[in-house]
């Protein structure tokens, strides 16, 4: 009996210690969602620097082949390509920011408030219920 008793107590004193309370799969991916927003946001609008920039390198040089400053023609060139990468990897971050956030709205744990329902006769007061959804995909 001794034996198990310790055996039990140090079975519960291991779960409890290796518990993560607080921690809820929508929390997991709200705060990726907040992640990627974040770094969409820094890519939008450093695309938009980069691409104007290169944008205004490509105009500062002269029209005719013989008088063209080759090196800010390419530079332009370059710039404007990195420019648009990063744009373009800003919008797919954003998507998946967004699919994030529908993952977390869709694996939510509820807990409903007491409902009170009239009869008639009485106010029957139904308890707490607990609803845990998850993804289909």
């Amino acid at each position: 009996m001794k034996r198990l008793t310790s055996f039990t107590v140090a079975i519960c004193i291991s779960i409890f210690s290796l518990a993560q309370p607080g921690k809820t799969p929508d929390d997991h991916f709200m705060k990726k969602s907040r992640g990627l927003k974040t770094a969409a946001n820094i890519t939008l609008a450093a695309g938009t620097v980069t691409l104007a920039a290169g944008i205004i390198l490509l105009a500062s040089t002269e029209a005719g082949l013989d008088r063209v400053d080759w090196d800010r023609a390419i530079g332009g060139i370059g710039l404007g390509a990195v420019g648009v990468s990063a744009l373009t990897t800003s919008f797919f971050l954003f998507i998946a920011s967004k699919q994030n956030e529908k993952k977390a709205h869709r694996v939510a744990f509820q807990v409903n408030k007491p409902v009170e329902i009239n009869t008639g006769l009485f106010v029957k007061r139904l308890p707490y219920s607990i609803g845990i959804s998850f993804p289909i995909r």
